[in-house]
């Protein structure tokens, strides 16, 4: 699956929805009942983006070409701060602050496996798939939690955490539309705007 690389334009407000596909089945006889066949709810991310050169504009057409509109999958980041580290990264585990993960997450969950550390400097981010998300607890009374202590597969290079911009998550997405408009500014323009 493709893996989504284009940064959205944060000068546009990128829109975050929530949707599921239940369904009321009511036969005029008996109790409403709701149901859920995928029983999962879907986010819905709408953000622009802004692409300035014909290599930018010529890897998004091929992102493009090889998600086939809601055809097939790929992986997007949320572009949000998910997770939190309160140390510098480096090695197969890091620890976080406190977000309820190992709480909610007992085994593996698609939507919440992969994970993507961008830099702030604009570096090539560096991608990880979660192996397991342990309690971190005082050793002294009250014995209470602190952190969460997150392991990936692969040992990661060492990484300071101010140079740390956000950490998210990669969730499997797919478009919601098989067209796709390309705004060029002027003829002949390498600077591109979609949506």
């Amino acid at each position: 699956s493709p893996l989504w690389r284009v940064k959205p334009d944060r000068s546009d407000s990128m829109k975050v929805d929530f949707s599921r596909n239940d369904y009321t089945l009511d036969f005029s006889a008996g109790v409403v009942d709701v149901t859920d066949p995928g029983n999962r709810a879907q986010v819905i991310t709408t953000a622009a983006m802004k692409l300035f050169g014909r290599d930018a504009v010529y890897a998004y057409r091929q992102f493009l070409y090889a998600a086939r509109g809601r055809l097939h999958r790929f992986y997007m980041p949320t572009f949000t701060a998910d997770i939190f580290p309160v140390t510098d990264l480096g090695g197969s585990q890091f620890d976080a602050e406190m977000n309820g993960f190992n709480e909610y997450m007992k085994e593996p969950q698609e939507a919440r496996l992969i994970i993507a550390v961008d830099f702030k400097d604009g570096r090539p981010s560096v991608y990880r798939t979660i192996v397991n998300i342990d309690p971190v607890n005082q050793t002294v009374p009250p014995f209470r939690q602190v952190a969460e202590r997150f392991t990936v597969d692969q040992p990661m290079p060492p990484i300071l955490k101010r140079e740390i911009e956000r950490v998210s998550f990669v969730v499997p997405s797919r478009f919601d539309q098989d067209a796709f408009e390309l705004k060029h500014y002027t003829d002949n323009s390498a600077a591109v705007s979609t949506a």
